[in-house]
């Protein structure tokens, strides 16, 4: 009698949807990214991740990655390996990381009371405070609005 392969395996068997955040290895893949989902944010992270903030931050995303799947999909950029979009958005030698958020191929604006609005170049350290940056922006968006204002106050005065 032989087995057959992977007859262990249930037929009807979930996989998880993702496995990890992908890392998007060229312009057009960005492109891509910020125009494939109609119904869902396009939350990017432009960055060295051989930084410790850069990599703070990438960690905070991972472990949220699957509570925000419904409003979001993540994606990390290397800024050092893809720099069609480091002139665009400004991003210099001294730029760790910067999270950007799309929407049917929009950049979102967000004002953080930090007099950047197009970019969260910040750590944020509090799981629940980025979960609900993310719930604003695309609860504004899908109200038709491509700019909002966070629902807390990152002002260093």
């Amino acid at each position: 009698m032989t087995s057959k392969p992977n007859a262990h395996v249930q037929k009807n068997e979930k996989k998880p949807l993702l496995n990890g955040i992908p890392e998007l290895k060229s312009g057009w893949h960005i492109d891509q990214a910020i125009l494939y989902d109609d119904s869902r944010l396009a939350i990017v992270r432009f960055g060295r991740p051989s930084r410790l903030t850069c990599k703070l931050m990438d960690d905070m995303l991972k472990s949220l990655q699957f509570k925000l799947i419904n409003m979001a999909a993540m994606y990390f950029v290397d800024i050092d390996k893809v720099d069609d979009y480091n002139d665009i958005y400004d991003f210099g030698d001294d730029d760790d990381f910067a999270i950007m958020f799309f929407w049917q191929n929009k950049h979102i604006m967000v004002d953080f009371d930090t007099g950047d609005n197009n970019k969260l170049n910040f750590v944020i350290n509090d799981k629940q405070e980025l979960i609900d940056i993310v719930e604003v922006v695309y609860k504004s968006c899908r109200r038709g609005r491509v700019s909002c204002r966070s629902p807390h106050t990152y002002s260093q005065t």
